[in-house]
Order: structure tokens, then C-alpha cells, then sequence
């Protein structure tokens, strides 16, 4: 009876705690959202989202930084999303070599942990002053792929493996060749992890 009581009192003294700490982590954010509405709201006018850039700070739009944050994500997304899904095809579909697999495998799980700030430094020394792309957004596009290219190759190679093998099986047996498979059964089954591996690397580069 003791003991069931000291098993209460704990666990009402640990409720509370985490009751506490929740609201004050919520007390946080709260404050921390309110002084940005507080000190920005009266900046904002109608035109805010569509001005360019006036020469007080406290007055210039965000147009430049809407258009620019829309090109990078579409220029990297197009060159990674075909990278991504390609190679990961290739690797489960056709590769037999192990070594090559299991490299291509350990490469993926070492770029996802690589800081953002390192692929930066790696697209300007090598898109920006290597290549001359100079400060474009070409560059941009091409850095930021690097940075969502993880991101689709493991959701793709996620999508890929939880496909059972009956459905290839019957695919052939019914006279479709390997790439009528992919592009019939394996792709339309994949596609809708693809695509939230897709948004995931889209919320990564745009921040």
C-alpha cells in the first residue's frame, strides 16, 4: 500500500514538471512570436509581398526574396529529383555489384549528416569560382540540389524496397520487359513516398 502511494506521489510530482516545462517552452514561443508581430506589424502594407528593395531597410519589400527563394527551389529540385530517383533505380533495379551498393549506400547516409554550411562552401568553391557560374542562380540551384539530393535518394530507396517482389514477378510473367516494370508497376507504387521525400528536401533548401 506504501509503495503504491510513493508510485503516485512520483508520478504527480513528474506530471506536474513536465506540465511546467511545457508551458513555459510554450511561454517562450508565444513572446518570441508576439515581439515579431509587435515590431513588424505596422511595416506591413498591402504592397509589402510585391516592393523591391527601397533604400531604408525599414522599407523595402520582399518581393526579391519570394522570386528568389521560388527559382532555387524549382532550379534544384529539377536537377535532383531525376539524380535522385535515376540512381536510386538503377542501384535496386539493375546494379549487381555489392561493393558498389553498399558504397552508394554509405555515401547517401554521410551526405544526409553533412551541415548545409558545408555544402555551401563546397558549391562556391566549385560552382561559383571553379566553374565561373559566378553569384547566379544556376549556382544556387545546383549547390541546394547537392543539399536534397539525400533526401530523395532514401525516400526513393525506402519507396523501392517496401515494393513486393510478386508484383515484379507478375509484371514479367505477363511479357513486360524491366523498364515497362519500372515505369508501370515500380514508379506509380513509389510515387507517393517519392513525393513526400520531394517535399521534405524542399523544406530543407528553403530554409
Amino acid at each position: 500500500m506504501q509503495t503504491n502511494n510513493i508510485k503516485r506521489n512520483s508520478q504527480w510530482v513528474a506530471f506536474w514538471i513536465f506540465r511546467i516545462i511545457s508551458f513555459v517552452v510554450l511561454g517562450i514561443l508565444i513572446s518570441i512570436i508576439g515581439y515579431i508581430l509587435l515590431k513588424g506589424i505596422g511595416l506591413l502594407n498591402s504592397n509589402f509581398p510585391s516592393q523591391t528593395i527601397f533604400y531604408k531597410i525599414t522599407r523595402e519589400g520582399i518581393y526579391p526574396a519570394i522570386t528568389g527563394t521560388l527559382f532555387l527551389i524549382l532550379g534544384s529540385i529539377l536537377f535532383a529529383v531525376p539524380a535522385g530517383v535515376l540512381s536510386c533505380i538503377y542501384i535496386y533495379e539493375f546494379s549487381n555489384n555489392i561493393f558498389y551498393n553498399k558504397l552508394f549506400k554509405l555515401t547517401t547516409s554521410i551526405l544526409s549528416s553533412v551541415p548545409s554550411i558545408i555544402f555551401g562552401l563546397f558549391g562556391f568553391v566549385l560552382f561559383v569560382d571553379k566553374f565561373g557560374f559566378s553569384n547566379s542562380i544556376l549556382a544556387g540551384s545546383l549547390t541546394l540540389a547537392l543539399l536534397a539530393l539525400p533526401i530523395i535518394i532514401r525516400a526513393t530507396e525506402d519507396a523501392i524496397k517496401d515494393i513486393d517482389n510478386s508484383y515484379r514477378e507478375a509484371s514479367y510473367a505477363l511479357g513486360a520487359t524491366k523498364f515497362e516494370t519500372i515505369k508501370r508497376v515500380i514508379l506509380p507504387m513509389a510515387l507517393p513516398k517519392i513525393l513526400i521525400g520531394i517535399s521534405s528536401s524542399i523544406g530543407r533548401i528553403s530554409g
